[in-house]
């Protein structure tokens, strides 16, 4: 197999592979690789630290039975959970008004959905500030906090709250964000994997640039969503 379509496999594998394994800094470097591009000293300490050490043990891992010793969760994420959270809150969706199922609680649907933003539907994801809002009183923002940094999630978590910042100007968040700026990744986060392929005609407006994500969406465009449900 060309290096070429290594690349492309590997591409076609990110929704499996970041945040489970890899960091999305560390997957762009992984393709950079691949692509036989330049890369900074950085990048390459990555390249033969952490990347190196995860590639080992996916590899020893490979030949084991631990599929066999390990019982998957049976509480795994269900859109179903989200969509009865944000029902509680007020915001209903289209062709989801019949779905019954126990909300769970609206931090764990927060993080749920950040830890899943790349495998659900789009519209779900842009309701998050909105929800995040709604019930920011019951969001305890330091486990959110841990969440995002354990699961090299900064980034997307940071963008998000920052859209919820730019509608309320709440202190809490402000703080949250702070610390996030500290974690975040350089390299870019795309909110949907089409976009790597056009990043120069993405315009970033300063949220955006802030937390180094690629998406059509701006903060203004947000606006319409808070009207709505607030």
């Amino acid at each position: 197999m060309s290096q070429n379509q290594s690349s492309k496999k590997l591409k076609s594998l990110r929704i499996a592979l970041v945040p489970a394994i890899f960091s999305d800094r560390q997957f762009n470097v992984l393709i950079k690789k691949l692509n036989s591009e330049r890369l900074t000293q950085v990048e390459r300490n990555y390249l033969s630290n952490a990347i190196k050490a995860k590639i080992k043990a996916i590899e020893l891992v490979k030949h084991t039975n631990v599929k066999e010793i390990y019982a998957r969760r049976k509480d795994e994420f269900k859109i179903e959970t989200v969509i009865a959270c944000y029902k509680k809150a007020g915001i209903d969706l289209v062709g989801y008004k019949t779905i019954k199922a126990k909300a769970i609680t609206p931090r764990e649907a927060v993080t749920k959905i950040i830890y899943n933003h790349l495998q659900i539907e789009a519209r779900i994801v842009d309701l998050l500030p909105v929800f995040i809002l709604k019930n920011l009183d019951k969001i305890n923002l330091f486990e959110v906090y841990d969440f995002a940094v354990e699961n090299s999630l900064a980034n997307f978590t940071g963008y998000v709250f920052n859209i919820a910042y730019a509608y309320s100007g709440n202190e809490n968040i402000k703080r949250l964000l702070a610390a996030l700026d500290k974690r975040k990744d350089n390299l870019p986060v795309f909110r949907d994997e089409r976009y790597e392929t056009m990043q120069e005609l993405i315009k970033q407006d300063d949220v955006c640039r802030r937390w180094n994500i690629y998406t059509l969406n701006s903060t203004e465009d947000y606006k319409k969503y808070i009207e709505l449900y607030s």
